[in-house]
């Protein structure tokens, strides 16, 4: 089994200012959350044994049978080639995956489904191979839902019956290799692609792996596991991406979400350390407008051959399929590409235009090119600092409507510190620009157009933004 590093957690202040200046984020993997309890190994065994009943090894011999063969067709340890996919704030991490689920020569699960592999392996250390493979999708009812009821599920029978196959086609490995956390990684993948009938054509396919999340542990960890890894990270237009992260934040954690909002796009648009030769970045507008360039730009990064089905958005073979009030829709959607400024107020944008100047520059998004004096950026800095942002606002209304008034004075509490750590966060970053310069994802533009179409995120009309809801 690789070693693992002992990573001690700091606590809620000490974290914060360690990702603030080291521009990282270094969860511990093996370490739960302690606000998202996670069920023990004896919870887990007893919800795979009464979820899949009566099937035992060997009661489903004939699909057994059929797996068996399937999963020979693979070459394990020769399965060196893996893309990481890791969106910027809300930019389009899952569309990209969506887009990559129907070629050939790679293996993927859908959705975010890969996102808790190694955190699973190193929670659950007790658990034999096939006790992992088995218990992995009942990690949650999400997780158990996405695999087996959703509308990109597998059958259970067929999921047990590869899992069956694959620990009959590895029985005379040593416990050593069996029991190593890049084995496991790989037989997810080959055992749910198994159970869905999606044989790739090449035993050695690429894996597409869905991070998720900018962590330096999880990173070296994939370094070690596989020779062949690259990143893709995929960026979107700052103002925009700050008011939808805040969004989806919000809904989750409450009156963290103007923090999360603002850090995911201070600390996340550096490349992995010592991974800038491995990393791309894809701009979620570019998913939306210029398709099948960016796809066939991804696709050469990446050593694959092109493929029209680059172009539909699946997962699981079946369409992935996006609803925003009365309108469906699956794949490119050029409406999705317009700059929504619902969450930030003219502060807000200068503020954002002075930290992450470069950001807009380098990417391609419109911003007043005055900006690029550094003595602007430190004069916008000096004047709109204590402002709070809309997205701090709009949280401070949603805790003074309670009618609690120990809720209201904690929160309030925590608005003041958080307001503090937002200014922390917008006024190191400028210094460290300022002082040292910045390393930026790199893009790679799928096209060279003219200058009229170069800035490809139009201002959506504000009488519409409140109205537009957009989802990845």
């Amino acid at each position: 089994m690789a070693k693992r590093e002992t990573i001690v957690r700091p606590g809620g202040l000490t974290r914060f200012w360690k990702g603030l200046m080291t521009r990282g984020h270094w969860a511990d993997p093996s370490v739960a959350d302690a606000s998202r309890p996670t069920p023990t190994a004896e919870q887990l065994l007893e919800r795979s044994h009464a979820f899949f009943g009566s099937e035992q090894p060997g009661a489903a011999h004939s699909s057994t049978a059929r797996a068996l063969s399937d999963i020979r067709r693979f070459d394990l340890a020769g399965m060196q080639r893996v893309v990481s996919i890791l969106p910027y704030g809300k930019g389009g991490g899952l569309l990209l995956a969506s887009y990559l689920d129907g070629h050939d020569d790679l293996i993927s699960l859908p959705a975010y489904l890969s996102c808790a592999t190694y955190q699973f392996f190193y929670r659950y250390p007790s658990l034999s191979l096939r006790a992992k493979l088995l218990c992995y999708p009942f990690l949650d009812e999400g997780h158990c839902t996405s695999f087996f009821h959703s509308d990109h599920s597998v059958k259970a029978a067929d999921y047990l019956a590869a899992v069956d196959a694959a620990c009959e086609a590895y029985a005379d490995r040593p416990a050593e290799f069996l029991e190593s956390r890049a084995v496991f990684f790989r037989l997810l993948f080959i055992v749910y692609c198994v159970a869905r009938g999606r044989i790739p054509a090449n035993p050695r396919p690429l894996i597409v792996y869905e991070q998720h999340t900018r962590n330096e542990i999880l990173a070296g960890y994939l370094r070690e596991d596989f020779a062949d890894v690259q990143f893709i990270h995929t960026v979107r237009d700052p103002i925009t991406n700050c008011g939808r992260t805040f969004e989806y934040s919000f809904k989750d954690e409450g009156l963290r979400g103007s923090v999360n909002a603002v850090s995911s796009l201070i600390l996340g648009d550096e490349p992995h350390l010592g991974m800038e030769s491995r990393t791309l970045a894809v701009r979620f507008e570019d998913l939306h407008l210029r398709l099948q360039e960016t796809m066939r730009t991804v696709a050469d990064w990446l050593r694959l051959p092109y493929r029209p089905s680059l172009l539909e958005s699946t997962f699981s073979g079946r369409p992935w399929t996006v609803t925003q009030g009365t309108t469906v829709w699956s794949g490119a959607r050029p409406a999705q590409a317009v700059r929504n400024g619902r969450y930030s107020s003219f502060t807000d944008r200068c503020l954002l235009f002075a930290v992450q100047y470069e950001n807009f520059s380098e990417w391609n998004y419109p911003c007043p090119s005055v900006f690029r004096l550094a003595s602007v950026r430190i004069l916008t800095c000096l004047l709109f600092l204590l402002i709070p942002m809309r997205i701090e606002i709009v949280t401070a209304r949603s805790l003074f409507g309670s009618r609690d008034l120990r809720v209201v004075g904690r929160g309030a509490l925590r608005l003041c510190i958080q307001r503090v750590q937002i200014m922390l966060l917008l006024a190191v970053e400028l210094y460290r620009r300022l002082a040292h310069g910045v390393a930026l994802l790199p893009v790679r533009h799928a096209a060279a157009p003219a200058e009229s179409e170069a800035r490809t995120c139009p201002e959506l009309p504000r009488e519409k933004q409140a109205a537009v809801t957009q989802r990845e």
